[in-house]
């Protein structure tokens, strides 16, 4: 019988144990180094990954920021407006904004007119407008100076109404323009040949601005506040520079309704294609600004100058009357009037630009009344708004008017001074005015 030894070939069960222990240890070991090689590779593709989004979330920023730069080169939010305008210390056009004068407020008046001023541009009106204008003027107790620029057939009978309301009257003289059109230009505004005398390089509406300036500086006892203003449609209530006046710093603008900015296309448009910038802000009125003596012959100098770049710049003439309009938002949004304050409509201030909301409502009240009665519009502007009786010839719910039909700001108590653009409510307030004596002077 053979006998089995140690070496028999047969393997004991303690040496297999081991081995199995051994090959868990090789697999485990080759597991964790690849699971490091693993996590190590990991680590840097996330790294790779995180670095990649930072390195794009700069980008965007950057990217961002340069947009907004481009966009607020092209549309300018108020913060950036009075920044400008206490920094800026001469206009585009060169003139220097440095005279500490311009900031300077009107000694008080104590409710005494008579060193104030009134002017405007009257041409071609007939005896009952400038009644209108000139008798209220006197009515409201104004005892300044009222400067005005007439045709050059004005009547005699005119003139001698404005001798007996002391009115200065101012004789324009009609000349051939000078402005002229580049060959490649053949814009209508070249047809128009008619312009006033010394200023034949502007448009003839724009002469109103360096007319009154020399005016202004031609009349050595116009010490006082100023008021320029449209003729036709500014009808005066109270004396504006009389008792209770607000005080008179620099220069006032208007503001009309908050409901009509700068995106409006009168000054959208033109402001665009000129500058090559947008706004969107309150819109101002060029038809009427107050002043001091200083700071209105200032303004009326800068508008001059800027309005003879707009018509000598070809992206700057545009055959439409109201870019006086245009200019004046231009010049005070883009900081050149940093002696000028902005003043809200129906809000105290010595002007109430009435135009807008008297269009919103003439039209509601004509849609109406042409569905109500089964009219045209001709004829429904005949009728009375809702809610007048008597003096009131507007209802009470519309906040425009007092019992008395007098304009009243936003409060609907206070009356008030001055009303640009009373006409845009139509017919049932001419009807008004007629049957209560506006035309009649004295």
């Amino acid at each position: 019988m053979m006998r089995r030894g140690v070496n028999s070939g047969v393997t004991s069960p303690s040496n297999n144990n081991q081995s199995i222990n051994n090959n868990k240890r090789n697999d485990h070991d080759n597991k964790l180094e690849k699971f490091q090689k693993f996590d190590i590779q990991s680590r840097n593709i996330l790294f790779i990954i995180m670095l990649s989004m930072c390195i794009l979330l700069i980008w965007l920023i950057q990217s961002a920021d340069r947009y907004n730069e481009r966009r607020m080169s092209k549309f300018q939010p108020s913060n950036i407006h009075a920044q400008k305008r206490s920094l800026q210390k001469k206009t585009d056009t060169g003139i220097s904004l440095m005279d500490p004068n311009l900031y300077k407020a009107v000694t008080d008046l104590k409710g005494d007119s008579t060193t104030a001023t009134v002017m405007g541009l009257a041409s071609g009106y007939d005896l009952k407008t400038y009644m209108g204008f000139v008798g209220g003027l006197r009515k409201s107790g104004f005892k300044g100076h009222i400067i005005l620029g007439v045709a050059p057939d004005v009547s005699p009978e005119i003139l001698e109404y404005f001798k007996y309301r002391q009115v200065t009257p101012k004789i324009l003289k009609w000349v051939n323009c000078t402005y002229t059109a580049p060959e490649d230009d053949k814009a209508d505004i070249f047809k128009k040949t008619k312009c006033s005398h010394p200023y034949s390089d502007i448009k003839i509406r724009w002469s109103r601005f360096p007319l009154q300036r020399d005016w202004l500086r031609d009349c050595k006892t116009c010490t006082g506040p100023v008021l320029v203003t449209d003729v036709r449609d500014t009808l005066f209530q109270l004396d504006p520079f009389g008792p209770g006046s607000p005080p008179v710093k620099g220069l006032q603008v208007f503001e009309e309704d908050k409901s009509q900015t700068t995106q409006h296309w009168l000054t959208k448009w033109p402001i665009d294609s000129c500058k090559h910038v947008t706004y969107e802000e309150t819109m101002l009125c060029s038809g009427t600004t107050v002043g001091t003596r200083e700071a209105m012959l200032k303004y009326l100098e800068i508008m001059y100058e800027e309005m003879k770049v707009w018509i000598e710049t070809k992206e700057c003439r545009f055959n439409i009357n109201g870019d006086d309009q245009s200019i004046h938002n231009y010049l005070f949004y883009s900081g050149q009037l940093p002696f000028a304050t902005a003043i809200p409509n129906r809000r105290g201030g010595i002007v109430n630009t009435i135009g807008v909301e008297g269009s919103n409502l003439r039209q509601e009240h004509a849609d109406s009344m042409m569905k109500k009665y089964n009219i045209d519009k001709d004829h429904a502007m005949l009728k009375d708004f809702e809610g007048a009786s008597g003096k009131r010839w507007i209802g009470k719910k519309f906040n425009i008017a007092d019992d008395d039909g007098m304009f009243v700001e936003f409060d609907g108590k206070t009356r008030s001074r001055v009303v640009h653009q009373w006409d845009r409510f139509g017919k049932p307030l001419l009807k008004y005015m007629r049957d209560n004596g506006f035309y009649d002077d004295p």
